[in-house]
């Protein structure tokens, strides 16, 4: 709708987190050049967290639901406190701006991503071209490993694309799930501890979404597609759930 779209462009705060985005993921860079690794541009990549101590990474992971607050995450919460809400459902129907508001928030958020993360990655080919990739020979790698991870060290640039691609996903979807939670309870404080604890619990655990989030890991095909699955059918459940709950509520 031509609404959400020019409220996107006009946000700055949008702006402001994509911006956080791209300096957070590619500071990694210039760490990594720092440390002066002689590695391939392919395996130097922000996801891949090869800088010591991966700082970005955690920078931008224990942030990550005030990151996505900045964007459209925070628009329903916004117009309930200036009363915009009514005049916009005025306007449309209710679940046309829920809908709305749901699938701008992914649009705009995956946008965001995969735009750093892309970057990021002819970043790091471009400034590691000539770099070495024998520390990951492939025929280390032929017998006696995880089947997947030798077919992303032969396919190493499938397999960044391909990761960066599901990030953005990911990303999209948990900003609809933050979206979602805005429906439920109607104060920041409240959604961003919930966010804060939807992030973390899936990120601590043994079976981290963020095995998923990374290639090149030790982690086999079928326990990255069976955590991608729980998360993804949790994070609908949250949207589903926050969607139902503020379509029918009574708001008389």
């Amino acid at each position: 709708m031509k609404y959400f779209k020019t409220r996107l462009m006009m946000d700055k705060r949008y702006w402001l987190m994509t911006l956080f985005f791209v300096i957070v993921i590619n500071i990694d860079l210039l760490l990594i050049v720092k440390e002066r690794e002689p590695f391939s541009g392919q395996f130097l990549t922000f996801l891949a967290g090869s800088s010591l101590g991966h700082y970005p990474q955690m920078a931008l992971l224990w942030l990550l639901p005030a990151y996505l607050l900045l964007g459209p995450g925070r628009w329903y919460l916004q117009d309930v406190k200036v009363g915009q809400i009514n005049l916009l459902i005025t306007r449309m129907r209710k679940p046309q701006y829920l809908q709305q508001l749901l699938r701008t928030s992914f649009i705009s958020v995956a946008a965001s991503a995969l735009f750093a993360l892309l970057l990021n990655y002819g970043l790091a080919l471009l400034l590691f071209q000539n770099g070495s990739g024998n520390s990951y020979r492939m025929s280390d790698y032929q017998d006696g490993s995880d089947p997947f991870l030798y077919w992303q060290l032969l396919h190493p640039v499938l397999a960044n694309l391909l990761t960066i691609l599901l990030t953005a996903m990911i990303l999209g979807w948990f900003a609809m799930a933050i979206i979602a939670l805005s429906f439920m309870f109607k104060k920041i404080s409240y959604v961003f501890g919930l966010s804060m604890v939807a992030w973390f619990i899936p990120i601590s655990t043994n079976y981290s979404i963020l095995s998923v989030l990374q290639p090149f890991q030790e982690t086999t095909l079928t326990a990255q597609l069976m955590i991608l699955l729980v998360y993804v059918i949790v994070l609908l459940g949250v949207i589903c759930v926050g969607y139902g709950t503020e379509v029918h509520r009574d708001e008389l």
